[in-house]
């Protein structure tokens, strides 16, 4: 986890945790939540980039088939906060 506020979360992706300094392909994901109460409404949503963290880009950052399974994880991420909504 990079940071932490009660409406978001923001955490790093594209390596393992234990490498902390910059590494070759990297990423952020950033969930947030905001409460309408009044309405009775809870919006998410969820920014995930990806970034060469080392050297000089010549192209993509990261292959398609990893940028696929990254749309899948931050899906797979949202549909699981939505479900732990207790109305």
């Amino acid at each position: 986890m990079v940071e932490r506020s009660p409406e978001e979360v923001t955490l790093r992706c594209g390596g393992s945790p234990k490498e902390r300094g910059v590494r070759e392909g990297d990423g952020l994901f950033k969930a947030w939540v905001k409460v309408d109460g009044g309405k009775g409404e809870v919006q998410f949503g969820l920014t995930s980039v990806f970034f060469q963290g080392k050297g000089r880009a010549g192209a993509e950052p990261m292959p398609a088939w990893i940028k696929w399974l990254h749309q899948v994880y931050g899906k797979l991420m949202m549909e699981d906060a939505v479900r732990r909504v207790q109305v």
